[in-house]
């Protein structure tokens, strides 16, 4: 009795842990999981001369996860145009104010990355670098996968 117990215990336990595990899907994960994305600054100038008025965000993806064909890209204000040329894109500012690109992907979470527009030059700030931004829900996610495989390592243990 006490053996049939203990491998019914046992079964429920692995049961808990590998459901879970298993029914994870791709689309809970950010882009971020999957690629390495730099910019090269954040602060663009409309009045300025090109290398000012434009900035690069590069992809380093995953090849057995992403194509870079797949990632569409677009601009959620009418500050900057985005354009893609495979890993790289080209952003160049448009209008005063601020802007994001979203980059997007069927299998996972999108990533916007914030850019601010000045005029001229005169008004540029000290921050040039922008690092991908996670969105609130993007947080919630990665913050409940972590906290969920501490639990499972102490399950395990």
């Amino acid at each position: 009795m006490k053996k049939t117990l203990s491998i019914l215990l046992m079964a429920a336990i692995i049961m808990t842990v590998a459901v879970p595990l298993g029914a994870a899907k791709p689309s809970a994960m950010s882009l971020l999981q999957a690629c390495k994305i730099t910019v090269d600054k954040q602060v663009l100038f409309i009045k300025e001369d090109d290398k000012a008025r434009t900035a690069t965000i590069k992809l380093a993806c995953d090849a057995k996860k992403v194509k870079y064909d797949d990632i569409k890209i677009s601009e959620i204000g009418s500050q900057v145009t985005a354009a893609q040329d495979g890993r790289v894109i080209t952003v160049t500012a448009k209008a005063g104010g601020a802007d994001f690109v979203l980059l997007e992907h069927n299998e996972y979470i999108g990533v916007k990355v914030r850019f601010r527009v000045f005029s001229t030059f005169d008004k540029e700030t000290v921050e040039q670098r922008v690092k991908p931004e996670l969105s609130n829900k993007e947080k919630a996610l990665i913050a409940e996968f972590d906290s969920y495989m501490v639990r499972l390592i102490k399950i395990l243990e």
